[in-house]
């Protein structure tokens, strides 16, 4: 089946695609940011966090939730 203005997604089959979906537009999100950062000389990395403390200091809604954090940080340049 084609998609077009006939024949749009239904809802039911965006939730269906949405445990797949969203993984991948976490890790193009922290591909981008991390592709930024090495343009300008920032180091980038991932790593576990409070999950519980973030999500609260961070005011999510219920669907929402902490999956790691991301930290950038200027290096050091010593000549």
């Amino acid at each position: 089946m084609a998609l077009s203005f006939h024949n749009p997604i239904k809802e039911s089959e965006i939730l269906k695609c949405k445990s797949h979906i969203t993984p991948l537009i976490t890790v193009l999100i922290v591909q981008n940011i991390y592709l930024f950062a090495a343009s300008f000389g920032i180091a980038a990395w991932l790593h576990n966090c409070d999950k519980e403390n973030t999500a609260r200091e961070f005011n999510l809604k219920p669907i929402q939730r902490v999956l790691f954090a991301q930290t950038l940080e200027y290096l050091k340049y010593e000549p």
